[in-house]
């Protein structure tokens, strides 16, 4: 116990005390908003007595301005549909996401996270991310592969396949996947997977993305040149691997039937066998890298990674006299009265 009570107090003093922290919230959120003018802050607090000198945090919503402009987005620990409603009301506003865009969703499939995307933003895409057993049902890029899957899981598994079927494939599987996100991901753990690529090289995020990708299609190409062609003397061509596998590419459209280039937007290796027929006759085509499409490119890289966050100052220094904090008391968590787990929410 003596170790446990040194610990908890050395853990307070580099961390800072639990409780103590959400006095200082509101300060803290003013101190994020005077650093960068387009953060964006709200804070909703349980409902109780106006005129009580502290109050009962409910959740809170930041999108530092930066983040707002690069568009990247976080929730944690919402729990239940009125407070993914509420974080995607903010979300939306901030980003400009208006009741009809085509936005495309991934998560673990939270509670009531998939009905508020419905009911806010019902022409969104939502992905559902799964591991293990389900990887080959959720990785199969055509639907013909993805209906074989299915039925090997359903002998693997009968219960399993049952749960699943009342899911929309549209939600976990590449092979019904529409395309316009340009990226076939459907796992949400997206940072540990880039960190996996980046090992030591995580202080250069970009250049090393693009490595990745480089890299990657250096394998596509390498493959292509394995395949054969008969083309229809229009924009359509027919191409066969070394394996039996067969599809038909059609370079006007810039689809393939195995529907990897609509998925990833990255030509796949028919597509790449396409380019080298064409280059070989003549063809005005160009590298096969200016084929893929642009959300991989450089400058989209550039664009996303142009805004920065900015530093902040320490406690002593942040605003007090904000006519923010003249209004609202000081921020305080309540102890009394309240069932334990619903002292606190985060958003």
């Amino acid at each position: 116990m003596k170790v446990y009570r040194a610990l908890k107090g050395a853990t307070s003093i580099l961390q800072g005390d639990y409780k103590k922290q959400y006095t200082q919230l509101r300060d803290y959120t003013l101190e994020l908003m005077r650093c960068d003018k387009d953060t964006t802050v709200r804070i909703q607090c349980e409902y109780g007595d106006p005129n009580a000198p502290t109050r009962v945090i409910k959740r809170i919503y930041i999108c530092l301005g930066p983040l707002k402009k690069g568009f990247a987005a976080l929730g944690r620990d919402q729990e239940c549909y009125s407070s993914w409603k509420w974080f995607l009301e903010w979300l939306g506003q901030d980003l400009k996401i208006e009741r009809n865009s085509n936005f495309t969703f991934i998560s673990d499939r939270q509670k009531g996270l998939a009905k508020a995307v419905g009911r806010l933003y019902p022409c969104a895409e939502q992905r559902f991310s799964y591991k293990n057993h389900l990887w080959r049902c959720a990785t199969s890029t055509t639907v013909p592969e993805f209906k074989i899957a299915m039925n090997q899981l359903k002998e693997f598994n009968k219960d399993c396949h049952k749960w699943l079927t009342d899911i929309s494939p549209h939600q976990w599987a590449r092979s019904h996947f529409s395309g316009r996100a340009v990226s076939d991901n459907v796992l949400s753990n997206m940072c540990e997977i880039f960190n996996r690529w980046l090992l030591d090289a995580r202080d250069k995020p970009i250049i090393t993305a693009l490595e990745y990708i480089r890299e990657n299609f250096e394998k596509i190409k390498e493959e292509a040149s394995k395949c054969s062609i008969l083309w229809n003397g229009g924009q359509q061509y027919q191409v066969s691997g070394l394996h039996g596998d067969q599809c038909v590419v059609d370079m006007g459209l810039r689809e393939c039937a195995c529907r990897k280039w609509e998925l990833t937007g990255m030509p796949c290796k028919y597509a790449v066998a396409c380019l080298n027929n064409m280059a070989f006759n003549n063809g005005q085509v160009g590298v096969p890298e200016e084929w893929v499409h642009q959300v991989h490119w450089l400058k989209r890289w550039q664009e996303t990674y142009a805004f920065h966050i900015q530093p902040l100052n320490g406690k002593a220094l942040w605003p007090k006299s904000n006519e923010l904090t003249k209004k609202l008391p000081p921020l305080k968590i309540a102890t009394a009265g309240r069932p334990k787990k619903n002292r606190r929410k985060s958003a």
